[in-house]
This record gives C-alpha cells, structure tokens and sequence, in this order.
C-alpha cells in the first residue's frame, strides 16, 4: 500500500541555524511524524548551492562564488566517470546536518517517514557558470557529468535515510523552472524533463519535486510521486489544471501544499486563515470532479519554501503555522 500522508506536517529543508544538533531537534519538535534533515546555509556557503558538489570535477569555490574551470572539467573528467557508486558521497563537511540526523535513530523509530533534499540540475545548470560566464548545463559534457553527479548523491543519500525508516521522501529542489519559458534560455521544458528523470531514477522510495515559482504543473506532475509547492502564491496557477490534478491523485500521487508563508507574511496569518485558504482549494477542485478524500489522503503540509534565509522568528513562526494547521486539519477530518 502507498504510503498516506494525511495532512501531516514536514518542512522543506534549509533553517536558519548554525548548530547541527540544535536544528535537528527543532526539527523534530515541530514535524515529528515526518522529519527531514536540516541544511545549513548559514553555517557554511558549502551548505548552499556547493552542497552536493564536493569533487565535481573543475569545481571552484572562492569564498562565496563557485564556478567551473573548464580546462580543470577537461583534466577531472575521466577520473570522474570512473569513480565507483560508493565514491559518491556526502560529507559531514558539506551537510552536518544530515549526518546529525543519522544519530537520531533512536528518537526516529516511531516517525511516519523521513525526509531529504538535494538541489535540482536545472536549477544548478543555469545558475552556475564556466569561467566565460556561460551556464554549464549548455556544454553537454558538464550537463552529462552534472545528472550524474546528482543521480549518485541522491541515490547515497536515500540509502542512509533508509538506515532510519523505510518510508523516505527525497525532494529535488527546483527554484528556476519559470525560467524555461522565457525567450532566449535554449533550456526548454523537454530537456528539462530528460535531465529531471535521470536524477530522479537514481532514487528507489517517494521521489518529489519541489518547486517554489510557477511553472507548467502538469509537466511536473509527469514525473514524480510528490510535487510540492508554493501555494501561499501559486495556488490559482496551481489549480487552473484539475484534471491532471485529479489523475495525479488517483495514481496515489502526493501533494505537500506549501501554505504557509515563509517570510513577514507568516505574522499576519493564523492556522485558521490558513485553513480557509486550503480548503477553498479543497473545494474548488471537489467542483472540478478531484475527489476530497484523495486531496485529504494524499496531502502533506509544509511551509512555501525553505527558511535558511530567514531570521529565527519567522522560522519559528512559519513552523508553528504549519504544526497547527496539520493538527486542526487532522482533528476535523479525523484523519
């Protein structure tokens, strides 16, 4: 049977906290049916955009700017796509919060399911450039290298959350997909999508896609068991497409509805406000023929994107919202 998240509440992975141990018991306190293991931008830059790029072959990092040295990709390449399966790791350097997470084993044993991350290749591809300022992903060697890379470190990552629970989500974090219709990328959707399934086969348990711009969803939904997203902003686009919804839904997909604001706006919401917000998006595609016990089956809860950017008020603020929200959902639908 496919796992049934029923409204339950998980967060989308970056906090604004630099202690490995701390983040992860916040964590924990405010999600405890389905934690995720915490990144930790402010900590280290190597928690941002360089988190799964250890040893990527001509990767540069100089203080907080990172590019690709196309004579050193030239030079690595080889050894790069020689390198064994278990050669694609994750250190401790990179993502303390996740080896963290690994010694909470204990304290894991009764959770629904665990949670991971890890950034998307159409947003890394386009942001990062070579040394002439032109995005790696149009050279087809580092494009080819980068959906590998990926792959594997997706795929290492799931088989230490396995180690916890066998109910693992891991998220592909995709920031800039809005980008794929605008004129002159020369990235379009269908590349995007063949780039998206080779990272994405890389992982055996619930594959999802996070995505916090607007985009063309039915594409997305294609793809994954899970799409999750910034519907604090993004709801109408979001549900102009009920039937591929509803299709979605029905092959047991997942939806984690990002509600809650993860910034200012967080302050003037309450559960309650929230809760009439989601369910008026319940309720328009019940209109739309989408059954209201699969959207309250197949449903998460999360905040509209990640909050490492974000002063520790608005995390604890944004993380109460979506605690609350969860359990009144729960309480009235007796889920």
């Amino acid at each position: 049977m496919k796992f049934k998240p029923k409204c339950e509440a998980t967060g989308i992975g970056s906090v604004p906290y630099k202690d490995p141990t701390l983040a992860c018991n916040i964590v924990l306190d405010y999600f405890p049916e389905i934690p995720y293991w915490p990144q930790l931008p402010r900590r280290s830059f190597k928690e941002s955009m360089p988190q799964f790029f250890e040893d990527f072959p001509g990767f540069v990092l100089e203080n907080e700017r990172i590019y690709i040295d196309s004579e050193r990709f030239e030079s690595e390449l080889d050894s790069f796509c020689q390198r064994s399966e278990k050669e694609f790791t994750i250190s401790e350097e990179y993502a303390p919060g996740l080896h963290k997470f690994l010694e909470f084993k204990e304290k894991l044993k009764n959770v629904k399911a665990v949670k991971g991350q890890i950034i998307g290749p159409v947003s890394f591809g386009l942001t990062v450039l070579d040394e002439n300022k032109k995005p790696m992903i149009y050279n087809d060697e580092m494009r080819d290298a980068l959906m590998l890379n990926l792959q594997l470190k997706a795929r290492y990552q799931e088989k230490l959350l396995k180690t916890l629970h066998p109910n693992v989500m891991t998220f592909v974090d995709e920031s800039v997909l809005s980008t794929l219709y605008t004129p002159f990328v020369g990235y379009d959707e269908t590349r995007a999508s063949q780039d998206l399934e080779v990272v994405l086969s890389g992982l055996e348990e619930l594959k999802g896609i996070h995505c916090c711009c607007n985009t063309n969803w039915p594409f997305l939904l294609d793809l994954v068991d899970i799409i999750s997203f910034d519907a604090y902003t993004y709801s109408d686009e979001f549900l102009s497409y009920p039937k591929e919804i509803g299709n979605f839904l029905q092959k047991d997909g997942i939806i984690a509805w990002g509600i809650v604001p993860n910034d200012e706006a967080a302050f003037n919401e309450s559960s309650d406000s929230l809760m009439k917000k989601l369910e008026s998006n319940f309720n328009y595609l019940a209109e739309k023929g989408v059954s209201y016990d699969y959207l309250l089956e197949n449903s998460l809860i999360t905040p509209s994107c990640g909050l490492g950017t974000r002063s520790e008020a608005i995390t604890v603020k944004t993380f109460e919202l979506t605690r609350e929200l969860s359990s009144k959902l729960r309480e009235k639908y007796k889920l």
